[in-house]
């Protein structure tokens, strides 16, 4: 598949190759990630993600925090000392099923990556990191995920 080609699923996400093309993965291309976007702490319950960033940075969580609070995912920290990194072109992080991830981009400029997942139907999302979402999805989000672990590339560094 050449540049640009590709399923637009949202502005800033390509469908590259799907459920069509593979029964294990689908492949995104994300681009246009401004400065200050945030996806916001969340988990997959069937599915596991990779991301690999190409441009820019992006401040990436993949790991169960001794205390999940609402908002402010950046200040998490495990059970290991573990905290957010700060990713790179070349940076990877693998989500484990059930592990409680996410990315933010701080800038200055707009970020680029690769993202797997499973194809649909397994890509169910459970999103909960609000204390304002509804009490099923608060009560699914509370659920710890024991093989949950940071899982990044050594081309990570912690966010300064």
């Amino acid at each position: 598949m050449g540049p640009g080609e590709g399923l637009r699923v949202s502005p800033a996400m390509t469908l590259k190759a799907g459920g069509k093309n593979s029964q294990a993965w689908s492949v995104f291309e994300v681009a246009g990630i401004g400065p200050g976007f945030d996806v916001g702490a969340h988990l997959h319950r069937n599915a596991e993600e990779l991301f690999y960033v190409l441009d820019g940075q992006l401040d990436l969580l993949a790991f169960e925090p001794r205390v999940r609070t609402a908002g402010n995912w950046q200040s998490w920290q495990s059970h290991t000392g573990a905290t957010v990194a700060r990713g790179g072109p070349g940076s990877m992080m693998y989500v484990p099923r059930g592990c409680p991830h996410a990315f933010a981009n701080p800038g200055p400029g707009p970020a680029r990556m690769i993202l797997l997942v499973p194809p649909p139907p397994a890509t169910s999302t459970t999103k909960g990191s609000s204390p304002s979402s509804s009490p099923a999805q608060r009560a699914r989000w509370t659920r710890r995920s024991p093989s949950c672990a940071p899982a990044m590339t050594s081309n990570s560094s912690p966010p300064r």
